[in-house]
This record gives structure tokens, C-alpha cells and sequence, in this order.
């Protein structure tokens, strides 16, 4: 299979399956276009491919960057063509905004250019574990029949070769990020697929896959992984939590909520972990420099200051969203000491 690559330098962005021209417009809509500089590539690309450039600009070839030129995507559209009983798939990669980070994303086009599926290909083993941990999340999400909120479909996953991959329907279109500020809170969705809180001990919190993460994540903070301890010591209520609930992730659609992305979610997570993302994402949009000023926010928000064991769970949550590399949570962590 041969593509049309278009790149910056020496950086991936987009490719376009080549030998079909009609379907150009709807691929280069593919290129999510966050920033100006970002809509103008989108924009010059649209005039190439309006004007028949695009083939000779980006000549057709078959892949040859790092990770997807071991891909045989041919016998993976075949497989999905099969599994979505579809005569016909058109795969439009898109590569994140760091090349390097071990995926790809796969927007699936029709004969017609409409976009019927959305796709995640892990290119190395960690990325295979989290796509792989989506996969069963979505998998439980649709068992549980949620009423506030909306979770794409899975329409496939499976292995091609060494690599995992996921495959899910396409949001709506005019779905748009969430505006914590402006928009209805989401506590009671949370509330849904959480559950009820478990109480766990320290012994049992040390057997968990994510306990290990944090002595990792924080293993240079020893002034936190203290707190951490101390915290742990008295035991924590966990529940289901998503992981990474930033507003990028939690979609507004007419009435419906569409929460995206569960690659960080975990059945045994500190029980505030999702509220507090939800926070900290809103305060560091705000104000993204003043880490310390939105740490206390944070403690105002969740009334820490008087009650000792909501306090250790934040101090958990927080761990928990660190050791997720989650950039806001990091940043009030690192910032904890100098106004304490």
C-alpha cells in the first residue's frame, strides 16, 4: 500500500492514501489543526490537493518511517474490511505531535471520503499495553450501560504482527472540548461509572500495577513520597477512574457528554483522582505558570486544609496522575513544599 507522506522537515504528519484523488479534501480534514500554525499547513494542503499538486509535491511510496514501515497495512485494512463488513476502507495515518511517542492514529474513510472509524496502532510495547487496556475498557464501559455519559464503540481490536491496535466509531461531528469554566460539571457522570468506593489497606494498595508507577514517577520527591506513605499508611477508597479526564477528553456533543481515551483508567484508582484532574486541568489552563498559587486552589476546592483524610486522598490522586505523566499534576506536586 502507498501513501502520499507529507511532512515538516524530517517530521511526519499525515498520509494520504495515494491513487485516489477524490478522497484528498476529506483526508487532509483528517489533520487535527489545534494551532495557527497548524491551519495554515492544513490550509496550503487543501489548495495543492485542490489544484492535483498534492502527487507531485508528496510523490506516492510505500512507508518507510520509523515504526509504521514494518507495518503491513494492506492485510490490516483486509482484516478490518471483513470484521466491519465493508467492501471498501481508506486508512488516512496521522502521527502525534511527537513522531516518537510509539503510535500511530488510523482515521478509516469510505469509497466516499465519510470517515467510519477511527483507529490506534501501538508501535512498541508500551504503547501495545495501553492500547490494550483501552480495549477492555471500552469492553466493561458499553457492559455497564451508562446513562450520563457516551463512550465510542469498539468495533475491533486485535494484533497485526506485534503491533495492537483499536478500532472505534467516529464521534459526531461538531463534537467540541469540554469548557470546564462555561459548561455543566460532570460530577454525576463520574459518579457512574466509578461506583462505589472500596477501602483498601496498604498491603493491598502495594500490590497494585500503579503503586509501583508512583515510587517510579516520584523517586527523585522524597519529601512528597513521604506524604504519599503516610497517606497510604491510613488507607485509601478507590474506585473505577478514567485517569486523564483533561477537557481534550471529555467532549460536549447537543446534551451528550463523550468521555475519549481510557488508556490511563483503572479499576483500583484513588477515589478523588478524576475530580482532581478535572481541577488541576482547569486551573492550569487558567493560569499555567502559577503552580503554586493553583495547588492552593486545589486544597480550597477540596476543603484539605480540615479534613485530614480527604486531604490524603488528593495526596494520592495527585501520585497516582503524576505517575500517569500527567503535566499538571507534576507541576503542584513539584510545587507543594515552598508554600506548605
Amino acid at each position: 500500500m502507498k501513501f502520499h507522506v507529507i511532512k515538516l522537515g524530517s517530521r511526519p504528519l499525515l498520509a494520504v492514501p495515494a491513487g485516489h484523488k477524490g478522497l484528498w479534501q476529506a483526508a487532509i480534514a483528517c489533520y487535527p489543526a489545534h494551532t495557527m500554525k497548524k491551519r495554515v499547513v492544513r490550509g496550503l494542503l487543501r489548495i495543492l490537493a485542490g489544484v492535483g499538486l498534492l502527487r507531485l509535491v508528496f510523490p506516492a511510496r510505500a512507508l518507510s518511517e520509523c515504526g509504521v514501515a514494518e507495518v503491513d497495512f494492506e492485510d490490516w485494512i483486509m482484516e478490518l474490511c471483513e470484521r466491519l463488513d465493508m467492501r471498501e476502507i481508506h486508512p488516512v495515518l496521522v502521527w502525534p505531535g511527537d513522531p516518537g511517542r510509539g503510535r500511530v492514529y488510523a482515521h478509516l474513510l469510505d469509497a466516499k471520503g465519510k470517515a467510519v472509524a477511527f483507529g490506534k496502532l501501538g508501535l512498541d510495547e508500551r504503547n501495545n499495553v495501553l492500547i490494550e487496556k483501552e480495549s477492555r475498557a471500552l469492553e466493561l464501559l458499553e457492559s455497564m450501560q451508562l446513562k450520563q455519559s457516551r463512550v465510542p464503540r469498539l468495533l475491533a481490536h486485535g494484533e497485526l504482527d506485534v503491533f495492537t491496535y483499536i478500532v472505534v466509531e467516529t464521534l459526531p461531528a461538531g463534537a467540541r472540548a469540554t469548557d470546564w469554566i462555561s459548561d455543566p460539571p460532570i460530577d454525576e457522570n463520574i459518579a457512574e461509572y466509578a461506583g462505589s468506593p472500596r477501602r483498601l489497606e496498604r498491603e493491598e494498595l502495594e500490590s497494585l500495577p500503579w503503586w509501583s508507577g508512583i515510587e517510579t514517577a516520584l523517586a527523585d520527591n522524597v519529601a512528597f513520597m513521604q506524604k504519599v506513605n503516610a497517606a497510604a499508611d491510613q488507607g485509601i477508597d478507590v474506585s473505577f477512574a478514567h485517569g486523564d479526564l483533561n477537557c481534550t477528553n471529555v467532549l460536549r456533543h447537543e446534551n451528550d457528554v463523550w468521555l475519549l481515551d481510557w488508556e490511563q483508567c483503572d479499576a483500583n484508582a484513588p477515589c478523588l483522582t478524576d475530580r482532581v484532574c478535572m481541577v488541576i486541568d482547569k486551573l492550569w489552563l487558567t493560569s499555567p505558570d502559577d503552580a503554586a498559587g493553583n495547588l492552593q486552589k486545589l486544597r480550597d476546592a477540596f476543603g484539605c486544609e480540615n479534613e485530614p483524610k480527604t486531604h490524603s486522598q488528593i495526596i494520592l490522586a495527585l501520585a497516582f496522575l503524576a505517575a500517569a505523566d500527567f503535566p499538571p499534576a507534576i507541576a503542584m506536586i513539584e510545587a507543594w513544599y515552598p508554600d506548605a
